[in-house]
């Protein structure tokens, strides 16, 4: 069956027009890509210093989520609220990969601990996600 409009296209007094953001929504999602620049990493080892092992890496990973939330929720102009509750469950799972990661990158003892990584970026891909990049 062919579809043909001679006209203009009528829509609803209901409409409502979507940006390619929203879009991205019903179409399937999108990815949230967060970077932690080696910077920042050597300060949250420096935080915790002689305790930096694994788990207590995890815990200050963790302990970014709610400002990522946050940077997501501003940076999608609200659109992204339902997705940021989703997101901290996403990344509690992804911060234990992250940590161990940077604790295999962690040379001397003590508050002498150094990491000798580099950046470490993470991205989350699911169906009720934004596409959004952060930086830290």
């Amino acid at each position: 069956m062919e579809m043909c409009y001679a006209g203009a296209l009528s829509m609803p007094s209901s409409y409502v027009v979507m940006n390619e953001e929203e879009m991205t929504y019903t179409e399937g999602g999108g990815t949230v890509s967060v970077t932690l620049k080696k910077s920042t990493i050597q300060a949250v080892i420096g935080t915790i210093s002689g305790a930096a092992t694994g788990w207590a890496i995890n815990a200050a990973l963790d302990s970014l989520a709610i400002p990522i939330a946050t940077a997501i929720e501003l940076g999608t102009a609200g659109a992204a609220t339902l997705a940021v509750g989703a997101f901290l469950i996403a990344w509690h799972g992804a911060a234990a990969g992250i940590a161990s990661g940077i604790a295999g990158s962690i040379v001397g003892t003590g508050v002498s601990k150094i990491y000798t990584g580099g950046d470490k970026t993470v991205s989350i891909t699911k169906s009720f996600l934004p596409n959004f990049s952060l930086t830290i």
